[in-house]
């Protein structure tokens, strides 16, 4: 397998293993999130470990350094887009670990929860996932071109 095929496997893996279940915990989580339960209490902790799970898959492909040789600009382009697609989702990630931790503590009222630090941990997750939609897009729409023009393998 030459590294080509190799960035592309590895962007496949992202798009298809990491980030479409991502999305899945993602909805399901904000679906716990925004239910009134006033007498009963929402465990976060599985949502949270699966949030750690999508960000260690995604440092694990981030440190598989792909050597890509230097006349390769496209290759190179498309392997530098997709680097910084994987930051910034595992920025993401973090951000959603705190978030929902930060929600498992609020229903329980533990001290040091204020409403002020709460809001800067939503801005703060909303921020990260900005940067992570834009960087994916970006890493979507190289991806694609890249693709275009490599012939159909059979």
């Amino acid at each position: 397998m030459d590294y080509r095929d190799a960035l592309c496997k590895q962007i496949d893996l992202y798009f298809y293993d990491i980030t479409a279940k991502y999305h899945e915990t993602t909805v399901a989580a904000m679906k716990e999130v925004k239910k009134f339960r006033p007498f009963k209490k929402k465990d976060f902790s599985g949502y949270i470990a699966e949030f750690e799970t999508y960000k260690e898959k995604a440092l694990r492909l981030e440190s598989m350094d792909i050597p890509v040789p230097d006349e390769d600009v496209e290759s190179k382009m498309l392997a530098k887009d997709f680097r910084n697609s994987l930051l910034s989702f595992v920025v993401l990630c973090d951000a959603n670990i705190v978030f929902y931790d930060w929600n498992q503590k609020k229903q329980y009222n533990e001290k040091g929860v204020t409403v002020k630090d709460y809001a800067e941990v939503v801005n703060d997750m909303q921020n990260a996932l900005k940067e992570a939609v834009v960087d994916l897009d970006l890493l979507e729409r190289a991806y694609k071109e890249y693709r275009a023009d490599k012939p159909a393998q059979e």
